[in-house]
C-alpha cells in the first residue's frame, strides 16, 4: 500500500473521495456498499447518481474529479467498455500530475494484470471501444496509457479477501489515514507525544492475543492523562468495547467505587440497566459478555489498588486481545500490572517549543527572548503543566518584565511545581484570586452556570473571572463543568490554608470552630467532610464569630460515615448566620430552624437535606432579599429540603423568591400542604415525592416556567384541573399515587409534555382523553388498575415507549396499528390477556415486543409487518408453537421462548439476515432462550440447534464488524450434549490437544457449551 503521510494539496476541494466505476458492473452491490462505508464516517463522497449520462463526460463530473482529494478507481470486467469511464480515468490522471490528487485503485474480480496489460475479458471489453474509436487513435492511445499507469498503482485485489466488507473496511480505513494521519506533533498542546505513544505502543502489542495491563506513571502535570487520551483516540477503534474512565480518585471520593463499577460495566456490556451490588465480584453474565469482548479500558489517576481491583480484577475477566490502561502517581498501585511506563518531563527541544507556543502562539520565540526562554524551561524541568501555566502567564510580557520574574524565581531555586504555578495566580486582581481560590475548594468539577450564580451571590464579575482563570490555564471548561488539574487544586487550597480565608481541613475547622481567637474573621469559606472527624460540640453562638463567612459546606461521604460521630448541638436553636453566606449547604442540619436573624440578603443556594427542621424559621420571617438587592443579582436559587421528616410547613414568603428554580421537598412526609406558589416566577423544579400533600394549590397555575412537576409516593386523590395550564411542563411523575383515581381532563392541553410516570397507581382505572399531548414520548402505565386503553393514546403521534405491565388489561384496541410511532411496547405479567389485535403487525417502528408472564396468551396474530423489531420476549407464555410468519422477521436478533411449558413445536430463524456493521450501535449479535421449555419435541430441538451451528459460523466469518465483535448465545432445555461437539468433560475446565498446524486461516475459533440451572431470565 502507498505511504499514509500527510496530504497536501494546491487547490480547492469540495468531496474527499470521488468514485469512478462501471455502473452496470457494481452500482448496486460494491460500489454502493462502499460509498455507505464511506459516508458512515462522515468523509464527503461523490457518487455520480445524479448525472445524467451522455455520449461525452459532463463538465459537471470534470469539476467534481479536481474538487476531489482521492479518486477510488474500481476496476471491473467492463470498466474499459465504457468512454465515460476511460474518460474519467484520464482526467483522474491529470489531476494526478498537475494538482497533487491521489489514486487508488481497486481490481474488482479482475486480474491486476489485465488492467495493466489490456488483456484477457478486461482487454476483450477495452477492445469493442478501441474499434468503435479506431479513426481517433490519439484517444485510445490516452486510455491505454492510463489504464496501465493507474493499474501500476498499489491497491487492492478483490481475489485475495474472503468477504467484500472486510474489502471494504480496508479501504475505508486506508482512506481515513489518508485524510487523517495519526500524527500528534503537531497539535499545539500535545508538543512530544509521538515518543511517548510509540514507546507505550510496543508495550501493548496490540496484535497480540494476550491480556495486557500497562501502567502509565509519573508526577502530577507530568502528561499521563493526556497521553492516555490521545492513546485512546489512536487505537480504541482496534477494540470491540471501550471506555475512558477519567479521574478515578476524585470520582471515587464523591460517588464511590460501586457507582464507578456500575458505570464502567454498563458501558462495555451496552446494558444502561446494568445493577452492580457488589463492590469486588461481577455477575456471570457480565464476566460472560466481558469474556467474549476484546476489551479496551483506560483507568485515570488511580491512587489505590482497591481501585485498580475493583474496576479491571485480573486478566481473566476480558476477552483475547483486551487491554487495560492505568495512570497513577503511585507506583505501588501498579505493582500487579504487566509493564510499567515512566513518563518524565519534556526534552529540551520539545519543552522549549511548548513554551513559545503558550507565550508567543508560535513554535519559536522571538530573538530577544530566547535566552530567557531557555532560562524559564529550564526552571521548568520539562514539566508540561508548568510549562503552560508560566507561558501563559508571561504572554504578552516585555523581556524587562520576564527578566523581573526570573529573578523571582530565583529567590526558591529549589521550589517545586506549586512555586511555579503560583506565579500564574499571583498575576490576577484580588476579585479573580478569590474566584480562584473559591473554585478550587469548593467548585472543581461543578457545573459552571451554577458556580457563577453562587459566586454572584457574593457580589463577584464571576463571568469574567472565569474568562481570566481559563486564559491562565488555572481553569478549563469542559461540557459547561470547571476543571482544574490536581496541581492547581492542591495550590489554590494550600493558599488558601495559609491566607486563613478558606479551611478545607477538617482538623483545622475543628481547632477554629472549638476556639475563640480572631482569625475566625477572616475566615470566608469551611468546606468539611463531617465524616472525616469523631465527635465535635459545636456552640450555637459559634457563627458570630465568622462575620465574614461567604460558603459554608458540611456534608457527608456516605459509606465513611459512622454513627456517633459529627457535630453534636447543645441547643435546639442557632443563634445567628452570617448574611454575608451565598451557599449555605448543610447536611444533617441539627436545629430546628433557621436564625431568625438572617437576612438571607446575599443566599444563592439553601441545603438542608436530612436535617432535623421543623419549620425554616423559628417565627415570623418575611424574605426581604429582592427587596435589599435588585432581583436580577440575588435571591435564592436553589432550596433543597429534601428528607426534612419534621418539616410540616413552609413559609408563605416563599412565593417571593423570584429566582427559584428548584425546589426539593422529597421525603418531607410530615408537609401536609403547600403555601401559596403564584410569586415562583422561575421555578423549573418541583419534587414533592413522599410528602404528606393531599392535593396542590390551585395557583400552581402561575408556574410558567415549570418544566418538571414530581409527585410520587403522595397520598394525592386528584390533580386540580388546573394542572393543564402549565404550558412548559416536560415531565410529570406520579408514581405510587395509590389513591389516585383519575386524571383531569386538561391534562391533554400539556402541550410540551414529553414523560408521564402512572407506575404503580394502583387504584387508577380509567384515563382522560390523551390526543393532545402530541410531545409525549414515554407512558409508563405498569401497576394500574387499567382494564382498557383509551383508543386515543394511540393517536400520539410522538408515544414512542409503552409500559403496560402488572396490568389487569384483558385486550389492546384495534386502533393500536394506526398512527402510532412505538418502539418499545411491554407488556409483562398482563394476566388476563389472551391475545393481541391482528393490526399490531402494522406497528412497523416497533424494536422491541415484551410479552413474557402474559400466562394466558395461547396464541399470537400475524407478525409479518414488524419489520424493525429486533427483540421479542415471550417467556412464560401458554404458546403451543411459534408463528410461521415470525420467518417474515428479517430484524430479529432476540427471541426468548424461557419457561414456555406448553411450547412444542419452533421455526428455523434462517431467515435472519446476517448482522451489518451500523454506525453508533454496540450490540451485535444474536439471542435465542428456550431453557425450561421442557416440551419442545425432537423436531424443534434439532431446528434451533442446526440455527445455532449456522449462526456461529456465520459470525465466526465475519470476525469483526466496525470496532465491536459479534455474540451469539442459545440456550436449550434438557441435559444432551450436541454429537457435534468433540471434546467434552465435568468441572470447570477441560484438557484437550490439537493437530499441527491447525490455527491457520481456515480456523474460526472455538464454540463453548455448558449446562446450568436458570433462575429467572437468561437475557433482558
Amino acid at each position: 500500500m502507498a505511504s499514509t503521510s500527510s496530504l497536501a494539496f494546491s487547490s480547492k476541494t469540495t468531496y474527499d473521495v470521488f468514485l469512478s466505476f462501471r455502473g452496470i458492473d457494481t452500482r448496486p452491490t460494491f460500489t454502493s456498499h462502499l460509498y455507505s462505508a464511506l459516508c458512515r464516517k462522515s468523509i464527503p463522497t461523490f457518487i455520480d447518481d445524479d448525472l445524467e449520462r451522455g455520449e461525452r463526460i459532463s463538465p459537471a463530473l470534470l469539476k467534481a474529479i479536481e474538487e476531489s482529494m482521492i479518486s477510488v478507481v474500481i476496476f471491473s470486467e467492463n470498466y474499459a467498455s465504457s468512454r465515460w469511464c476511460l474518460d474519467e480515468l484520464v482526467k483522474i490522471i491529470d489531476c494526478q500530475k498537475e494538482m497533487g490528487r491521489k489514486i487508488l485503485p481497486i481490481f474488482y474480480h479482475v486480474d491486476p494484470s489485465d488492467v495493466r496489460k489490456q488483456t484477457g475479458k478486461f482487454g476483450e471489453a477495452f477492445g469493442k471501444v478501441k474499434e468503435k474509436f479506431k479513426q481517433s487513435l490519439d484517444i485510445v492511445e490516452k486510455w491505454s496509457t492510463a489504464l496501465t499507469e493507474v493499474a501500476n498503482l498499489s491497491g487492492w485485489d478483490s481475489s485475495i479477501y474472503r468477504h467484500e466488507s472486510e474489502l471494504i473496511d480496508k479501504v475505508v480505513k486506508h482512506i481515513m489515514k489518508k485524510l487523517y494521519p495519526v500524527s500528534f506533533s503537531a497539535c499545539d498542546d500535545l508538543v512530544g507525544i509521538d515518543a511517548h505513544l510509540n514507546e507505550i505502543l510496543s508495550f501493548l502489542c496490540i496484535e497480540m492475543a494476550d491480556v495486557r495491563f500497562i501502567g502509565i506513571w509519573g508526577i502530577g502535570g507530568i502528561g499521563k492523562t493526556t497521553i492516555a487520551e490521545a492513546l485512546f483516540g489512536q487505537i480504541s477503534d482496534e477494540f470491540d468495547a471501550c471506555y475512558f474512565l477519567n479521574n478515578v480518585r476524585e470520582s471515587t471520593e464523591k460517588h464511590g467505587l460501586l457507582h464507578l463499577r456500575q458505570n464502567l460495566f454498563s458501558k462495555l456490556v451496552g446494558d444502561e440497566h446494568l445493577s452492580i451490588q457488589t463492590p469486588r465480584v461481577l455477575p456471570t453474565i457480565v464476566l460472560d459478555i466481558l469474556r467474549r469482548k476484546k476489551i479496551f479500558i483506560v483507568l485515570d489517576d488511580v491512587n489505590d489498588s482497591k481501585q485498580l481491583k475493583a474496576l479491571a480484577g485480573d486478566h481473566g475477566w476480558f476477552g483475547s486481545g483486551s487491554r487495560v490502561i492505568i495512570t497513577s502517581r503511585d507506583k505501588q498501585v501498579l505493582s500487579s500490572v504487566d509493564k510499567i511506563y515512566e513518563v518524565k518531563g519534556l526534552d529540551c527541544s520539545d519543552a522549549f517549543q511548548l513554551l513559545s507556543m503558550k507565550a508567543f502562539k508560535q513554535k519559536d520565540p522571538p530573538m530577544e527572548y530566547i535566552e530567557l526562554s531557555k532560562s524559564v524551561q529550564a526552571y521548568c524541568k520539562g514539566v508540561p503543566l508548568a510549562l503552560e501555566v508560566l507561558g501563559s502567564h508571561l504572554c504578552n510580557k516585555t523581556p524587562e518584565e520576564w527578566e523581573s520574574e526570573l529573578n523571582k524565581l530565583k529567590r526558591f531555586p529549589d521550589c517545586n511545581i506549586m512555586k511555579v504555578l503560583e506565579i500564574s495566580y499571583n498575576d490576577l486582581d484580588e476579585m479573580e484570586k478569590k474566584i480562584f481560590l473559591y473554585i478550587a475548594c469548593f467548585f472543581n468539577g461543578d457545573c459552571k452556570s451554577w458556580v457563577e450564580d453562587i459566586l454572584n451571590g457574593c457580589d463577584f464579575p464571576t463571568r469574567w473571572g472565569i474568562i481570566r482563570l481559563v486564559d491562565k490555564c488555572l481553569v478549563t471548561v469542559v461540557n459547561n463543568m470547571l476543571k482544574m488539574h490536581d496541581l492547581i487544586v492542591e495550590m489554590g487550597q494550600d493558599i488558601a490554608r495559609r491566607k486563613g480565608i478558606i479551611l478545607c481541613n477538617s482538623n483545622d475547622i475543628c481547632r477554629m470552630l472549638a476556639t475563640t481567637n480572631n482569625k475566625a474573621k477572616k475566615v470566608e469559606g469551611l468546606s468539611l467532610d463531617m465524616s472525616e472527624i469523631e465527635r465535635v460540640y459545636l456552640n450555637s453562638a459559634v457563627f458570630s464569630r465568622i462575620p465574614n463567612l461567604r460558603l459554608l459546606k458540611f456534608y457527608w461521604t456516605p459509606w465513611l460515615k459512622k454513627e456517633g460521630t459529627g457535630l453534636i448541638v447543645e441547643s435546639n436553636y442557632l443563634e445567628s448566620l452570617p448574611n454575608t453566606l451565598s451557599l449555605f449547604h448543610w447536611e444533617e442540619y441539627p436545629f430546628k430552624s433557621l436564625p431568625l436573624n438572617f437576612s438571607m440578603e446575599n443566599l444563592v443556594h439553601l441545603n438542608v437535606r436530612n436535617s432535623k427542621v421543623e419549620k425554616l424559621w423559628n417565627g415570623v420571617k418575611i424574605m426581604e432579599s429582592s427587596e435589599v438587592l435588585p432581583s436580577s443579582k440575588n435571591g435564592i436559587v436553589e432550596l433543597d429540603l429534601r428528607g426534612c421528616k419534621m418539616l410540616n410547613s413552609l413559609p408563605n414568603s416563599t412565593c417571593e423568591l423570584k429566582r427559584l428554580e428548584i425546589l426539593h421537598l422529597h421525603g418531607c412526609s410530615y408537609l401536609e400542604k403547600l403555601p401559596p406558589l403564584y410569586g415562583l416566577c422561575s421555578l423549573k423544579k418541583l419534587f414533592l415525592d413522599g410528602t404528606a400533600l393531599v392535593e396542590i394549590p390551585p395557583d400552581i397555575v402561575s408556574l410558567s416556567s415549570l418544566e418538571l412537576l414530581s409527585l410520587s409516593d403522595t397520598p394525592m386523590e386528584e390533580l386540580p384541573s388546573s394542572i393543564g395550564c402549565l404550558s412548559s411542563l416536560v415531565s410529570l411523575n406520579l408514581k405510587r399515587c395509590k389513591k389516585l383515581k383519575n386524571l383531569p381532563n386538561s391534562i391533554c392541553e400539556l402541550k410540551c409534555l414529553e414523560t408521564l410516570y402512572l407506575s404503580g397507581c394502583s387504584n387508577l382505572e380509567k384515563l382522560p382523553p390523551l390526543y393532545g399531548l402530541c410531545s409525549l414520548r414515554d407512558l409508563y402505565l405498569d401497576g394500574t388498575a387499567l382494564v382498557e386503553i383509551p383508543p386515543d393514546i394511540f393517536s400520539l403521534s410522538s408515544l414512542g415507549v409503552l409500559f403496560l405491565n402488572d396490568t389487569p388489561i384483558e385486550e389492546l384496541p384495534s386502533s393500536i396499528g394506526f398512527g402510532f410511532s412505538h418502539t418499545k411496547l411491554y407488556l409483562m405479567r398482563c394476566e388476563r390477556l389472551k391475545s393481541l389485535p391482528n393490526s399490531i403487525f402494522e406497528l412497523k417502528g416497533l424494536q422491541r415486543l415484551d410479552l413474557s408472564g402474559c400466562s394466558n396468551l395461547e396464541k399470537l396474530p400475524p407478525l409479518y409487518g414488524l419489520c424493525s423489531l429486533q427483540k421479542l420476549f415471550l417467556n412464560g407464555t401458554a404458546l403451543l408453537e411459534i408463528p410461521p410468519d415470525t420467518a417474515s422477521l428479517s430484524s430479529l436478533r432476540r427471541l426468548s421462548l424461557q419457561n414456555c411449558n406448553r411450547l412444542q413445536k419452533s421455526v428455523s430463524t434462517s431467515y435472519i439476515a446476517p448482522i451489518k456493521y451500523r454506525e453508533g450501535c454496540r450490540d451485535y449479535g444474536y439471542g435465542l432462550n428456550f431453557c425450561n421449555s421442557l416440551n419442545l419435541d425432537q423436531n424443534a430441538r434439532g431446528t434451533i440447534m442446526a440455527d445455532a451451528i449456522r449462526r456461529i459460523k456465520e459470525l465466526a466469518i465475519a470476525r469483526s464488524y466496525g470496532t465491536f465483535y459479534p455474540h451469539f448465545f442459545v440456550g436449550l432445555p434438557g441435559s444432551k450434549i450436541p454429537d457435534w461437539l468433540s471434546c467434552e468433560g465435568p468441572g470447570n475446565s477441560i484438557a484437550t490437544s490439537f493437530p499441527p498446524g491447525c490455527f491457520n486461516n481456515i480456523f474460526l475459533g472455538f464454540v463453548f457449551l455448558c449446562y446450568y440451572r436458570i433462575q429467572g431470565s437468561c437475557f433482558s
